[in-house]
């Protein structure tokens, strides 16, 4: 293993001499990923549902923000028809 910049480091600071304890180090860092992955996952799962209950709870307001951009026809709500507004000048009342 001469040669290795990694093995050469280690061994210099005394954390590993012999095959168990890099078997040791690798299996200390898998697990220490798959912490992480674990951890990341888990704080995305409470974040999404989290905010998933913030929208449904200010859906009212997210439908008061959005109606801006409603593009169903216009409903007057006098309750007069407002389609003849749509037709021809020669075709009102």
């Amino acid at each position: 293993m001469e040669g290795n910049w990694l093995y050469d480091l280690v061994r210099k600071n005394g954390l590993a001499e012999s095959t168990s304890e890099w078997l040791s180090i690798i299996v200390n860092a898998i697990l220490a990923v798959l912490v992480l992955v674990a951890a990341t996952l888990i704080i995305r799962r409470i974040l999404l549902s989290v905010s998933r209950k913030w929208i449904s709870a200010n859906r009212y307001h997210w439908d008061d923000a959005l109606s801006v951009f409603d593009l169903r026809p216009f409903q007057n709500p006098t309750g007069y028809d407002m389609q003849h507004l749509a037709q021809a000048p020669e075709a009102l009342p």
